[in-house]
């Protein structure tokens, strides 16, 4: 059986797939990534999944008009996806 190391999930790579996904400045999704994971930490008792949830909110900031959960996905979307690599 593997062992299974927690490891911070890298800020720079998430801003920077953010930025490309959601046709965003960096220095843009960076101010509201941080924002949203500070905002979401200081209740947390869990703190593990918060970047997932930051970057949620970090999509719905840039694109309010989009319910990605209802959204269908054109071919090689990778909203989703994107979260579920950071989780990984």
């Amino acid at each position: 059986m593997p062992i299974l190391i927690d490891k911070e999930p890298d800020q720079a790579w998430i801003v920077s797939h953010l930025a490309d996904e959601c046709h965003s400045p960096p220095d843009e999704v960076a101010r509201l990534y941080e924002h949203e994971m500070t905002a979401l930490a200081v209740d947390a008792r869990v703190t593990k999944f918060v970047h997932i949830f930051a970057i949620r909110n970090v999509i719905k900031t840039l694109h309010p008009h989009v319910n990605h959960q209802l959204a269908p996905k054109p071919a090689g979307a990778t909203a989703l996806g994107t979260v579920r690599s950071l989780a990984s």
